[in-house]
């Protein structure tokens, strides 16, 4: 009688070894033209002044609390009012008020 049993395996077996990727070539750096390295300068420096000046507003507009400046009406005369031929003709005077709410800023003028 033939024996149709495999042999038994000493340990796992997990196929063939599958090679390293392929390394990257290092890129030199001479490549890039010294044009393209200041203007990539000069934009990364226009980005953090632009960022910085906006943050600098953000902190004067959180410490400041600006607000416009109040007008109110004492007193109005009116002593001439005349309409004739389509034309209205009239003198008015006015008093009025104005008042600053920014008393942070007052200081500042």
């Amino acid at each position: 009688m033939a024996d149709n049993k495999q042999p038994q395996l000493n340990g796992a077996y997990y196929g063939p070894a599958i090679p390293p990727p392929a390394q990257p070539r290092p890129r030199s750096h001479r490549s890039r033209s010294c044009c393209c390295c200041l203007f990539s300068f000069f934009w990364k420096l226009l980005i953090a002044l632009i960022v910085l000046a906006g943050l600098a507003v953000l902190i004067f507009y959180l410490v400041v609390q600006p607000r416009g400046f109040k007008f109110y009406v004492d007193e109005a005369n009116l002593t001439e009012f005349d309409y004739s031929n389509n034309t209205l003709n009239y003198n008015m005077v006015l008093n009025f008020t104005a008042r600053n709410p920014n008393k942070k800023t007052q200081h500042l003028l």
